[in-house]
């Protein structure tokens, strides 16, 4: 209940999630490119992907807006990257912004910002900035600062200081996304946007209304006349949508993170609640008769179970609902922080989610009890009571073949996706079908394990070691319901750890063969990128032997899936074919990297087997900022992770990013250079922004950044692992409180304490040695299959530390949930009391 409350507080709160306009605050409706790729397979179904770069609109476009009657005004914006830069050559902080931008002065308006000192910058060599960036960097209007823009370092004199306006302040405040703000000359900033390259055109147009026209009535107007693909007309609250992509990207990831966790959550808690439901049936056995014997029909004693677990419902409803809104607010903190949710996400406390959760909780606690009931209520009134005191009887053959029919659909699932792409989702798919079918027939499980564990523990522990054998022999059922919920807990602990492991050794012996020619990485230093003209002055350095560049973006690519075709985005590099060759390893596998050239991409292996591609063939992509293109594929690689899945000819990749910038420079440098790293720290003097990196730094860098995504996976998932072990702890205390009786009966019978402690000891260890056991072979074909796909070798990464905390937490948690029981039971000295 408290999990599925705070993915429902997430996911309302994602549907109500707004990007407050802040820039656009004054402006009535505001047109930009569409952030969506949008398709339609042949049946209609509808298929989208977010573009990774800004839309470019149609150069012409705000003239023909202008025509629209009741407008009054149509500015072009185009952002382009602008940040100070210090006499050091360290670029400005600006704490507490997202980016810095330069604007023209001609749209400050639509902030709205005003002049709070100096003057508004009418000259090329001007600057204006906003008052918090000015305070932050400490200029006045009059001084003389470096300003780095995608055409390179220059000086620029502060001409004056802007501030929002109370309207813009006013929306700030409700924003996320609150930017450092440049303000250049109309002509300047022309220019700047114009080096930055990229397809021509403005990125959004800000329209004012004529007095007496609405917002609505100036949206439909200007709808009907430039209506064209790949273009938006927003107004009212949808206007800052257009001041980032990344607010629309945050919303869609958000939505589907807290609906994808949520409804897992509340599939969870209703599998792993069958076993204490079960539990509580068995040790109800002799109740149960009495009302069957007595003439209570199975509805009847259906219906008052089930009314039972209604209360329960009600009851986790009223504590869980409230600690869910409490906890949302926590969690989101931390999911925010490890990039999982969208800083922008502010949370909306309202019923909905209590409600949802609580709907859910019905149909698993409801779902579950009439699971658990099934056999119980099916016993004929004549024999109702000589059954309940005897062990439950043999396994339903539906029962046994459901279980051997899921155990078999899961290895078949398994073996299908061997040499397919890898994905840690679809791996922990398999182990649930797998889990299932224990979980179906688990007393069969437990008998199988018995046979082989029980003799040790004859051999071992004795007389104690004969007692629990003996006991959990007789009530193989008790033993199930101890052993399943931590066969579940160990089976996905196991899977989420080290699929997470196999995946960050790929990335870094993938990274470390990758640039096993590469002397040193340039990468950019708390900025969005480096200029291209730092490629020109790394090549002039005497200790540089090679250069190779590489431009960060993405492409879209539309190809089948086992739902049908659909429209994925792929990161992606632009590279030159020459230095890339020499420089990076990527195995190619099959045609020339050299051949990269105009009109051509490459391809890793793992694209081409999703979509079909092999060298020679044409293909229709859609480039990161929204333009179509053929490329023909001139080669196929493996070395993809922590790369990008396509590579673009260089000059291709950099007219169609956004800010014109480069991500990384590859150089080799030449053998016996003196104080290469002294000539490439002077780099940063002529290109700011630049960090120098060793190949092993470099490979860690990229580690790194897989290490982030598997921390996310286990912070996830864990939350789910959490819940699971919980509830397996409460399966077995209720598993070890129905031996409450045995255990008196032995104390009466002249067993001491210690010889009691030493019975339960050993039935620990079995639990625990049959849960491990039970998950390890569940989990460890799909791991293998997982671990082929992605390494290569069918031996996935078990990192000492991971493997001995599963093993450790899991005997932890038997050992504590058998124990307190236990030393409850054994207070007594005699059976008085026992019932």
């Amino acid at each position: 209940m408290v999990l599925t409350t705070v993915w429902g507080v997430c996911f309302e709160s994602s549907l109500r999630m707004k990007a407050v306009p802040e820039r656009f605050a004054a402006a009535d409706v505001v047109v930009d490119g569409d952030p969506w790729v949008k398709d339609t397979e042949p049946g209609g179904r509808r298929l989208q992907a977010l573009l990774p770069e800004e839309r470019p609109l149609p150069e012409g476009l705000a003239d023909r807006i202008r025509a629209v009657p009741g407008v009054r005004e149509a500015v072009a914006d185009r952002p382009f990257y602008a940040r100070f830069v210090d006499a050091d050559g360290r670029v400005s902080a600006s704490s507490g912004y997202g980016a810095s931008r330069g604007y023209s002065w001609r749209t400050a308006a639509l902030g709205p910002f005003r002049v709070v000192s100096g003057k508004p910058p009418a000259r090329l060599g001007e600057v204006m900035p906003d008052r918090r960036t000015a305070e932050e960097a400490g200029v006045e209007p009059g001084d003389e600062i470096r300003v780095l823009t995608a055409s390179g370092a220059r000086h620029y004199r502060v001409s004056g200081i802007a501030e929002r306006g109370r309207a813009g302040q006013e929306s700030a405040g409700g924003g996320w996304r609150a930017e450092a703000a440049l303000f250049f000359s109309d002509r300047a900033a022309k220019g700047l946007a114009r080096a930055a390259g990229g397809v021509p055109g403005p990125y959004a147009i800000a329209v004012v209304a004529d007095h007496g026209v609405t917002a609505r009535e100036l949206a439909a107007r200007i709808e009907d006349r430039v209506h064209r693909p790949g273009v938006r007309v927003l107004y009212g609250s949808d206007k800052g949508e257009a001041e980032g992509r990344e607010i629309v990207q945050g919303r869609d990831f958000a939505l589907a993170v807290s609906a994808s966790f949520g409804l897992l959550a509340a599939l969870f808690a209703t599998v792993i609640v069958i076993g204490p439901f079960t539990i509580a049936v068995q040790q109800r056995r002799r109740e149960i008769a009495l009302l069957r014997a007595v003439g209570a029909t199975r509805g009847r004693v259906s219906a008052l179970l089930c009314g039972e677990a209604l209360a329960l419902t009600c009851v986790g409803v009223v504590v869980g609902g409230p600690l869910g809104l409490l906890l949302a607010g926590p969690v989101r903190g931390l999911f925010v922080s490890m990039g999982v949710l969208p800083a922008g996400l502010t949370l909306v406390r309202g019923p909905l989610p209590i409600f949802a959760a609580a709907l859910l909780s019905l149909v698993g606690t409801q779902a579950a009890a009439l699971l658990a009931l099934r056999g119980a209520v099916r016993i004929r009134p004549v024999e109702a009571l000589r059954e309940a005191d005897l062990p439950p009887g043999r396994m339903s053959v539906v029962r046994v073949l459901a279980g051997v029919l899921a155990i078999t659909t899961g290895i078949v699932l398994t073996l299908r996706s061997a040499g397919t792409e890898v994905a840690v989702m679809k791996t922990l798919a398999q182990v649930g079908v797998l889990l299932l079918g224990v979980v179906l027939i688990g007393p069969l499980v437990v008998r199988g394990g018995m046979i082989l564990f029980g003799p040790l523990m004859v051999r071992l522990g004795g007389v104690s070691g004969r007692v629990a054998r003996g006991a959990l022999r007789t009530d193989s059922r008790r033993l199930a319901s101890a052993v399943v919920p931590l066969t579940v807990v160990s089976a996905f602990t196991g899977t989420v750890l080290f699929t997470g492991a196999t995946l960050e050794t790929r990335c870094a012996e993938q990274a470390e063969a990758r640039m096993n020619r590469v002397d040193r990485v340039l990468v950019a230093d708390g900025t969005d990128g480096l200029t291209p003209d730092v490629v020109a002055a790394a090549r002039k350095l005497p200790a540089v032997r090679e250069v190779a560049p590489a431009v960060e973006t993405g492409v879209v690519v539309r190809h089948s899936s086992p739902v049908g075709d659909i429209l994925e985005s792929f990161p992606a590099q632009g590279v030159e074919p020459g230095t890339t060759a020499d420089l990076l390893d990527l195995e190619v596998s099959a045609g020339r990297l050299a051949a990269l050239r105009a009109e051509t991409v490459a391809v890793s292996a793992s694209l081409a087997r999703k979509a079909g591609w092999n060298v020679g063939d044409h293909v229709a992509v859609v480039l990161g900022d929204g333009a179509t293109a053929r490329l023909r594929v001139v080669a196929i690689f493996q070395r993809s992770e922590g790369f990008g899945e396509l590579l673009l000819p260089y000059d291709l990749a950099l007219r169609h990013v956004s800010l014109g910038l480069i991500t990384k420079l590859y150089l080799a440098l030449r053998p016996g250079a003196p104080n290469p790293d002294a000539q490439l720290d002077g780099l940063r003097k002529h290109v700011p922004a630049g960090l120098v990196l060793n190949r092993t730094r470099a490979a860690e860098r990229v580690e790194a950044v897989s290490a982030a995504d598997t921390r996310s996976r286990y912070l996830l998932l864990g939350s789910l692992v959490a819940f699971g072990a919980a509830a397996a702890a409460t399966a077995l205390t209720m598993a070890s409180v129905h031996r409450k009786r045995d255990l008196r009966l032995m104390r009466t019978l002249g067993a001491d304490r210690r010889q009691l402690m030493r019975v339960v000891m050993w039935e620990w260890l079995a639990v625990s040695v049959l849960a491990l056991l039970a998950g390890a072979i569940v989990a460890v074909l799909p791991l293998m299959v997982f671990s082929r796909g992605a390494t290569g070798s069918v031996l996935p990464s078990l990192p000492i530390v991971l493997v001995v905390g599963t093993v450790v937490s899991t005997v932890l948690l038997a050992l504590v949930a058998n124990l307190l029981p236990a030393t409850m039971a054994l207070r007594l000295r005699t059976l008085g009391g026992t019932r």
